[in-house]
């Protein structure tokens, strides 16, 4: 009986030894879909610096035991309110992320810079009020050096590869920015655009800082232009592009306007811009650091500063004056017409809303101005500038035309129209509520 009872023992103990070697061997080409949030190291690039973040980057003590390897089962993107700051010395960047409250885990910066992909990964400190921040170190010295940078969490979040671009801005030199295939650019082509030589960060927020106005859409991203030190503004015009591509819901490109996040109002200004549509950009010329995005936004508008004068549908008598970016009298000719192509309104539009135009009249001329409806009926003629075209129902008339005549009783003399919008109304939607229900689950 005892050895019967020894010789089981032995067939267990060998059964057990043979299905452990099976687990080691089948682990081995095994691959896992979980996704193994690693520790960021201090230094991944071998450089001594990078990594060292002036008292934020790297790990602290307190961060370091909780950034041990933990198997995440899915990584779930999210968009945190992100913005760069780059420090006078050229050595590293402040980035902080907002909007999101406080995280579950560690968080973390992950920065891969320049040519050589320098990476490093710096654990994020709250603030409490929902905000993350952090210092990147690194960077070189007295040149551009660009890259992307991510917000991941151990808890499987993150946001993304987001481009960002620090430039090394030379009081004796210019300086052209691009990022993200040139949907930004900017471009400071005189000397002595920076006071100083300084450092200029440039990077999407990812989200936005507060809603747009009602009937705005937002186009594209917003992106953050933050210089080091404490410059509020360029002594000399920097020029910025703002692309786009594809616009949703067929909107019409003469909807779009440049948008600037007002921090001592903490809301978005409408600041115009100049459609160049057959490049599909707007330009905007300022001095002022700080976030700027396009939306489209519930008023036509043509300036006519492109040569292609897309936002025209004819020229009778008349043509584009390129030294005014104006529309005037044909060579010879005492009267003409200009009519701007069909403007329909987005679908959140709840009535007609304001016409402006500029004009400049000399003696012996005249310009007056009609609207249209789509097929080319006069609906209002010689409508003032400011006039109010509330009482235009938008369901009996739901788009309309401009329509200029330009007149001159003295040879040589013409008026000239230099720009022309139309607005519509829009009712504010309030925000849609979620519920959430409670999930019951069943004890078996």
């Amino acid at each position: 009986m005892k050895s019967s009872l020894t010789n089981s023992k032995s067939f267990r103990l060998a059964a057990a030894l043979l299905a452990a070697l099976i687990l080691l061997f089948a682990g081995a080409a095994y691959h896992s879909t979980a996704k193994l949030e690693s520790e960021p190291a201090d230094n991944l690039s071998n450089n001594s610096a990078w990594g060292q973040a002036a008292g934020y980057g790297g790990l602290s003590q307190r961060h370091a035991s909780l950034a041990r390897p933990q198997l995440v089962t899915q990584t779930t993107l999210f968009t945190p309110l992100i913005t760069l700051i780059p420090a006078h010395d050229g050595t590293s960047v402040f980035i902080s992320a907002g909007g999101i409250g406080e995280l579950d885990g560690v968080v973390f910066a992950n920065f891969d810079i320049g040519p050589a992909h320098k990476k490093g990964g710096y654990a994020m400190t709250h603030t409490g009020d929902g905000h993350y921040f952090a210092t990147a170190a690194g960077f070189t010295q007295g040149q551009d050096e660009g890259g992307t940078v991510s917000i991941t969490t151990t808890q499987g979040l993150n946001s993304g590869q987001i481009e960002f671009q620090r430039a090394f801005i030379e009081t004796t030199q210019p300086e052209f920015v691009a990022l993200d295939n040139n949907a930004l650019t900017i471009d400071m082509p005189n000397f002595e655009t920076f006071p100083i030589d300084a450092y200029l960060a440039v990077i999407s927020t990812k989200a936005l800082l507060g809603p747009l106005p009602p009937g705005q859409i937002p186009i594209g991203s917003a992106y953050s232009m933050r210089p080091s030190g404490a410059l509020s503004q360029s002594n000399k015009f920097m020029t910025l592009k703002l692309g786009y591509q594809i616009l949703p819901n067929n909107l019409d490109p003469h909807t779009l306007a440049v948008m600037g996040w007002n921090s001592n109002q903490n809301n978005w200004n409408n600041l115009g811009g100049s459609l160049f549509a057959s490049q599909k950009h707007l330009t905007y010329y300022t001095k002022q650091f700080g976030i700027y995005m396009l939306a489209a936004t519930p008023t036509w508008r043509d300036a006519f500063v492109e040569s292609e004068l897309s936002g025209v549908s004819t020229l009778i008598n008349t043509e584009w004056w390129s030294p005014d970016e104006a529309i005037i009298l044909s060579s010879g000719a005492t009267s003409g017409t200009v009519t701007s192509h069909l403007i329909r309104p987005t679908a959140q539009a709840t009535g007609w809303g304001t016409l402006h135009f500029t004009a400049i009249t000399p003696p012996g001329t005249d310009l007056r101005l009609d609207l249209l409806d789509e097929d080319n009926q006069q609906v209002s003629d010689n409508v003032s500038d400011g006039a109010d075209l509330s009482h235009l129902s938008l369901a009996a008339v739901s788009a309309l035309k401009l329509r200029a005549t330009l007149t001159s009783s003295l040879p040589g003399q013409t008026p000239q129209l230099q720009e022309w919008s139309l607005s519509w109304t829009v009712t504010a939607q309030l925000p849609k509520l979620k519920v959430y229900l409670p999930l019951i689950i069943k004890q078996s």
